[in-house]
């Protein structure tokens, strides 16, 4: 029994670890540019565009770190954060 509690504290501090760093390194390139006037939004859909998915549409989404794809219906969102500025988090 004592094992299966040091595993979950382990467990829980590697995931904790994890989840700090991640929205560390999240918060540092949120705030740089990418060197050229796009917005997070051009960028997807110029990936998409590139990659010859042409009936996704890119819209936004509340929240931070909240961005995702729906195949059934095909919209991809993008949080605010992410797309109004020239700034691309997602795609470092």
């Amino acid at each position: 029994m004592a094992f299966a509690y040091i595993l979950f504290f382990v467990i829980a501090a590697v995931s904790y670890y994890v989840q700090y760093s991640f929205q560390k390194k999240f918060k540092k390139y949120s705030s740089k540019s990418l060197g050229v006037n796009m917005t997070g939004k051009d960028v997807a859909e110029r990936m998409l565009r590139d990659y010859g998915v042409n009936d996704v549409k890119v819209t936004f989404t509340q929240g931070s770190l909240s961005d995702h794809y729906n195949p059934p219906t095909r919209p991809s969102t993008s949080a605010k954060p992410c797309l109004p500025p020239t700034a691309l988090p997602l795609l470092r």
